[in-house]
């Protein structure tokens, strides 16, 4: 069973919601916020709005998770090494670029 109160509870301190802003963003009592997230489940709706306040969607605790053969995840361990290395090239090229504009920025104003 998904203690969904709990889970909530630490996605606010993550973000550094106290329970007192967190229950001020639901405009209900502190002590009501208190005993919600003691609860193991909860009302559709009120998980909607603690989703809507912290910005997480507190409902994927619920879905199963999803199966991928051993196949399937060597082949996505391997598109994303793939995927990081070409974002690291990309960051390099940027940054040379970004030099490249301050180096004409700084020539422009020398004639």
């Amino acid at each position: 069973m998904v203690q969904i109160g709990k889970i909530i509870h630490q996605q606010a301190q993550k973000q550094g919601i106290s329970v007192k802003k967190l229950a001020a963003k639901l405009n209900i009592s502190t002590p009501a916020t208190y005993k919600i997230l003691q609860r193991e489940d909860m009302s559709i709706q009120r998980l909607l709005q603690f989703s809507s306040a912290l910005n997480h969607n507190f409902f994927k605790y619920y879905l199963p998770a999803p199966k991928v053969s051993p196949e399937q995840y060597k082949a996505l361990q391997n598109e994303n090494q793939q995927l990081k290395q070409q974002i690291q090239i990309l960051q390099r090229e940027n940054n040379l670029l970004n030099d490249f504009v301050q180096l004409l920025k700084s020539n422009k104003y020398k004639d």
